[in-house]
């Protein structure tokens, strides 16, 4: 198995899909054990984000399309220790859902291609901002930090 983890991770970075070096053990990935929600509409860049989060060790990623779907994940139980939000989803603006989280003390990163007002999510240091588009070294450095 560790053959095929090390394989996968060597064909990433081939295709630029990570800034990891191939054959990092588990315990040493940036998200190592972390359990991370994702909201977002668009099923490519869910996917994506999951492919990102995996590689650098997420445990758990869960993919929700919307706030509702969201609202479900969270009354799972499961102890997420961080959320990547789109802001704007199916079912509308995500910003009472970010809110949430941080009340929650989940650390929330919001991915918009629009211009984001820091007073519309909440002043809080639980929430980071990345403009779309992003790439995998952004994603996980911004999550990383937010939950070490």
């Amino acid at each position: 198995m560790a053959t095929i983890m090390t394989d996968q991770a060597t064909l990433s970075q081939r295709q630029g899909r990570t800034s990891r070096p191939a054959g990092t053990p588990l315990g040493q990935l940036p998200l190592a054990g972390k359990s991370v929600l994702i909201i977002e509409d668009e099923a490519l860049i869910a996917m994506s984000v999951e492919f990102w989060l995996q590689d650098a060790g997420a445990a758990v990623v869960k993919i929700t399309n919307s706030i509702a779907s969201a609202q479900r994940a969270l009354d799972e139980g499961i102890p997420f220790d961080a959320a990547v939000v789109d802001l704007h989803v199916v079912d509308g603006n995500a910003s009472a859902l970010v809110q949430a989280l941080s009340e929650r003390g989940i650390p929330v990163v919001i991915t918009t291609g629009d211009e984001v007002d820091r007073g519309q999510t909440g002043p809080s240091k639980a929430v980071a901002i990345l403009q779309k588009p992003h790439g995998y070294s952004d994603l996980v450095n911004v999550i990383t930090r937010l939950v070490n």
